[in-house]
């Protein structure tokens, strides 16, 4: 369907279509929709209280610790704030 309400005929049956719950437009199956950006996935969609949660009280969201040198798996590992670098 196209902005304006019409349909253009034309579908990509490799990729099934589903409606954006913010749009409410009929979009292609992925992550976010072509048209408003919204994510489609409802169960990835935890909202801003659910990231001020984690870690301690008054100091909610996480923190990226860089871990690289002589290490057994080093990388780049987002962790709630609170926790400390030697438990890394």
């Amino acid at each position: 369907m196209t902005t304006d309400g019409s349909d253009t005929g034309a579908t990509d049956e490799s990729r099934p279509m589903v409606e954006c719950s913010k749009c409410e437009m009929d979009v292609p199956a992925g992550e976010f929709c072509g048209w408003c950006g919204d994510q489609l996935d409802e169960s990835k969609r935890k909202g801003p209280k659910w990231f001020a949660e984690l870690g301690p009280a008054n100091s909610g969201g996480t923190v990226i610790f860089s871990v690289s040198g002589h290490v057994a798996k080093g990388g780049n590992f987002e962790l709630p704030m609170g926790v400390v670098s030697d438990s890394v």
